[in-house]
């Protein structure tokens, strides 16, 4: 990323999320702020938002499964919940590797320091996850008036058949951040 002068400040795992009971903290706040029904599972009521629980078949988006587990959603809320300061962790960070435009990449450590949080976040995740991010959104904004969570998304990106070929491969590809073939050049 660095060639395409990308940089990024934290490294921060979603097993993380879960040691540090980030859910845990952000699940009393949605309590507090009358975001949530419980019914077996603890479910984020979309109904505040016309717009995103139009775009789905229901009116709640399952944060808390029956059997305890916690959802990609979940994670995602309680993660920015962190990261703008509304709850708050005994996660620390310590200087892991220096990029090219002379910032650190800070990693969990223990022995690190804390990181102030951000009001401002700026997230690039592909379209198909664009109503799960306005949910993040509007969960972020409506609790924390000064917070802005930014959304940017992209298309489909396709490595065209005429690339592929390069690779020996006679079609069309889909990329995928998450898994698929790694090309190597």
């Amino acid at each position: 990323m660095w060639r395409f002068n990308i940089y990024f400040n934290l490294i921060i795992r979603e097993s993380d999320i879960l040691k540090y009971k980030l859910f845990d903290n952000a699940l009393k706040v949605l309590e507090e702020n009358k975001m949530i029904k419980k019914n077996g599972t603890i479910s984020l009521d979309l109904t505040r938002w016309e717009d995103i629980y139009k775009a789905y078949s229901n009116k709640e988006k399952v944060l808390e499964r029956s059997n305890g587990t916690t959802t990609y959603h979940a994670k995602d809320i309680a993660y920015a919940m962190w990261n703008h300061g509304i709850i708050r962790s005994d996660i620390k960070f310590k200087e892991y590797i220096k990029q090219r435009n002379g910032e650190y990449i800070y990693e969990i450590n223990n022995e690190g320091k804390e990181i102030e949080p951000y009001k401002i976040s700026v997230n690039v995740i592909g379209m198909e996850q664009m109503h799960k991010r306005l949910m993040v959104k509007r969960v972020i904004e409506e609790i924390d008036k000064d917070s802005k969570y930014i959304y940017y998304g992209y298309g489909l990106v396709r490595l065209h058949r005429n690339t592929a070929k390069i690779f020996g491969i006679n079609e069309d590809i889909k990329m995928s951040g998450r898994n698929g073939i790694i090309y190597k050049c």
